[in-house]
């Protein structure tokens, strides 16, 4: 019997929350799913507790690879789905019980997107879609609802609800050598091959924050960031079809280079001496690119750097609330 979904959960040192988020998916009140977890060659218990899963549960599918990042091991996975439609979890967190119910009972578009629950210290602070705020139909819609809230969503692949059928007649697969932004990259060359979508009016996956680590910690040299600068506004231009005037190029780019923007200054003091004259070439070119696309529409940061040594003139941010800097680098705060 083909299953009606393929869960996908790329498993890389997990053993402190794996369990939970198995747990988790385990309980699901739609138990017609098989559930791929893909050990990407993990030093701690996590492959030892994914088979001991499998053992005791015949939905559960276990495969080992050599470590090879989040994208690989999800590409495992697809490989191996025999769904008819795909999710992905992370393995640090969890889904309700009614979470893959809330899917089953809207399978009549392409792509489905539903809220999230964001927890921290066992407490919901927040949800990444508001309760009350839902709709289906053409694609179009996903245009409208971006432009109320500007990239909300898009940047997630556990968000959604993919039909696996449009993934395989296209032979979608997320970008291995992209380690920014390729849950982003990956959707939109999605809903460029899809028709409809629908916004289900629920939160049920269940977004852990921690504090044991943080994105902005790992190292990408600047070669890295201008290819994946390259890679989503080339999966722009497929959506928009080369209309960088669409409110989906303009929201999502802004979006995407605030974060960009964020993550330099982040990082800066961590580099070393020989790369922060390319961080200095790729601010300016980031400056370039937010003034060709018109990004105008949204708020600036314009922050002074304080570091006398290096030739920053200024510092052009594309402002996001979701970021709050509050690094030492940091001398002045301008608002447009």
């Amino acid at each position: 019997m083909t299953p009606v979904f393929s869960i996908i959960i790329p498993v890389y040192n997990a053993e402190r929350y794996l369990k939970a988020c198995l747990d988790s998916v385990l309980k699901q009140s739609f138990d017609n799913f098989e559930l791929l977890l893909i050990n990407d060659g993990s030093s701690d218990s996590s492959g030892r507790i994914c088979d001991e899963y499998a053992q005791n549960d015949r939905r559960v599918k276990v495969f080992h690879k050599k470590n090879g990042g989040v994208s690989a091991a999800r590409n495992l996975g697809l490989e191996h789905a025999t769904g008819e439609w795909l999710c992905f979890i992370d393995s640090d967190d969890g889904v309700d019980a009614c979470w893959l119910q809330q899917y089953a009972e809207n399978l009549d578009a392409d792509v489905l997107f539903q809220g999230a629950a964001i927890i921290y210290n066992h407490k919901t602070v927040g949800v990444k879609l508001e309760p009350g705020f839902g709709y289906g139909g053409e694609k179009d819609r996903l245009v409208a609802y971006l432009e109320n809230v500007p990239g909300a969503l898009l940047n997630s692949t556990w968000s959604k609800c993919c039909r696996a059928s449009i993934v395989k007649a296209h032979d979608l697969r997320f970008l291995e050598n992209c380690h920014l932004s390729e849950d982003l990259i990956f959707i939109l060359h999605y809903l460029t091959v899809s028709r409809t979508v629908r916004v289900i009016d629920y939160c049920g996956y269940q977004y852990y924050k921690r504090n044991d680590g943080s994105l902005t910690s790992t190292k990408h040299p600047p070669e890295a960031l201008l290819q994946w600068k390259r890679e989503v506004i080339n999966a722009l231009d497929i959506y928009c079809r080369g209309d960088r005037n669409n409110i989906v190029f303009k929201s999502v780019s802004a979006k995407e280079f605030s974060y960009l923007a964020f993550w330099m200054i982040e990082n800066f003091s961590r580099v070393g001496y020989s790369l922060r004259t390319d961080y200095y070439t790729l601010f300016r070119s980031l400056k370039r690119w937010v003034s060709i696309y018109s990004l105008s529409a949204n708020r600036y940061i314009y922050a002074l750097n304080c570091r006398p040594y290096i030739l920053f003139d200024f510092l052009l941010l594309v402002y996001s609330k979701t970021y709050l800097f509050s690094r030492g680098c940091i001398q002045g705060v301008f608002k447009r």
